[in-house]
């Protein structure tokens, strides 16, 4: 994962055993991150486009902190093909 932290990492229920989940902006980064390797382009494609409640605020700080530039890239280029809004996703 190219973010280190728990970042938008939220348990999924109570108690410190439980596992994390990931928030849907974090799980979009995860995925893109297994483009390649365990993930076509285009089901990643196919998933952005039909993500409507990404809040780009989120986007943004999960960008800010990703240690990958793949991840980054293809962020800004599946956004750009599904119409995201990223308007406050400087490049």
């Amino acid at each position: 994962m190219c973010i280190r932290d728990r970042r938008h990492a939220a348990p999924f229920a109570d108690g410190s055993e439980a596992p994390r989940v990931s928030a849907p902006e974090r799980a979009l980064l995860e995925m893109l991150s297994e483009v390649g390797v365990r993930q076509s382009l285009q089901e990643a494609r196919e998933l952005v486009e039909s993500s409507h409640s990404l809040r780009a605020r989120v986007l943004q700080e999960l960008r800010e902190h990703c240690t990958s530039v793949k991840t980054v890239r293809l962020l800004l280029q599946v956004g750009r093909e599904g119409e995201l809004t990223l308007s406050l996703l400087p490049i």
